[in-house]
């Protein structure tokens, strides 16, 4: 059996993710009506001319009110799989050059495709005042069956003795949940939310490789030097 390709596994992957919205987006479109229809039942027994107790009418309310929000989260999802249908019919040639563009991004080592999931393997470096710092070697993931994006710190690039001493809180990105993009997170979310999986990628990487403003001062201090 010949090495798989990845490339190939990320159109197919990516012409899947387009087709289940189409079925999504009809399913989506039948429920809201469902919907609809349970709305003017409710409505139609308020508005009767029959006395109604004011327990059942607090239920009839209630359940107005539960249906309505349940109709506001089904109109958002809908809008989704629109945007989707109307935005990602690239062709398979396009879907293959967007694999590569991933994978030439630079610190990027490696990239593999397996069931729904993305996985990239990257080396963290900082040029800093004509040196060069190892931040750690991180494993990015993109799942695009819940388009979502999720990190792990593979190797920490800290100098041995602040590993010992424990003292690297003024300068830690690496959480039990992953890197921490802090504000730059609901940028990265909102990319991904749009299958803009180039940008989201990129600018998640771009921010692995850095460090907030405040902080470059201690990364010679703290992390290792590779050159």
């Amino acid at each position: 059996m010949g090495r798989p390709n990845h490339a190939v596994r990320y159109a197919n992957l990516r012409e899947k993710r387009t087709a289940f919205a189409e079925r999504r987006k009809d399913e989506v479109l039948q429920e809201i009506k469902k919907i609809d229809r349970e709305l003017d039942v409710h409505a139609s027994i308020l508005r009767g001319p029959l006395f109604i107790p004011d327990e059942s009418r607090e239920t009839t309310v209630r359940k107005i009110k539960t249906l309505q929000r349940s109709k506001e989260e089904l109109l958002v999802e809908l809008n989704r799989y629109q945007n989707i249908v109307l935005t990602e019919t690239p062709e398979r040639v396009d879907l293959l050059q967007e694999f590569y563009k991933i994978k030439s991004t630079p610190s990027i080592t490696s990239i593999s495709v397996k069931g729904e999931t993305m996985c990239l393997i990257i080396e963290s470096r900082l040029e800093l005042d004509g040196y060069r710092y190892n931040l750690g070697d991180w494993i990015l993931r993109l799942d695009l069956s819940f388009d979502v994006i999720t990190t792990k710190q593979l190797r920490s690039g800290l100098l041995n003795e602040v590993k010992e001493s424990g003292d690297n809180t003024s300068i830690q990105y690496s959480w039990s949940f992953g890197f921490c993009f802090g504000d730059n997170d609901e940028l990265i979310r909102l990319l991904v939310y749009r299958g803009d999986y180039v940008a989201a990628i990129q600018t998640a990487v771009t921010y692995i490789n850095d460090v907030n403003a405040e902080h470059k001062l201690f990364v010679p201090l703290m992390y290792k030097r590779v050159s």
